[in-house]
């Protein structure tokens, strides 16, 4: 298992109660999504975890319901070069989460509203 699995795994298995938290995550995740945008939002990802939490997420933050689309493709790497993955699409569109996350009309992040993340563990992450 890669390193990246590995954190994706132990984040996804972290659980957050308060809300706060909740957007620490979220935040995260966004970031590095491959569409976040005020009018589509895309995560790709292998993970397993991952694909679960990010809608579940989603709908416990901004009441918003994910389009999850798993399909298996075959591994690029040498070293697994046989093995089947399962690639998780994830499609939504939430300009709440554009917006509570500074994005603002032009199609890019402005600054960041640190007081959404008001607990110590979010200021830590």
């Amino acid at each position: 298992m890669s390193f990246s699995q590995e954190t994706k795994n132990y984040l996804s298995g972290v659980n957050c109660k308060k809300k706060c938290c909740k957007h620490s995550m979220m935040y995260g995740m966004l970031l590095f999504a491959h569409t976040f945008s005020k009018d589509k939002i895309r995560l790709v990802t292998e993970n397993d975890r991952l694909s679960e939490l990010f809608p579940g997420l989603m709908r416990s933050l901004f009441g918003v319901i994910c389009q999850v689309e798993t399909s298996n493709r075959k591994s690029g790497d040498v070293k697994t070069v046989n093995e089947e993955l399962k690639n998780h699409k994830i499609v939504c569109q939430s300009p709440e989460a554009w917006k509570m996350y500074g994005g603002g009309d032009e199609d890019k992040i402005g600054s960041i509203r640190k007081e959404i993340f008001q607990c110590p563990n979010c200021e830590a992450a």
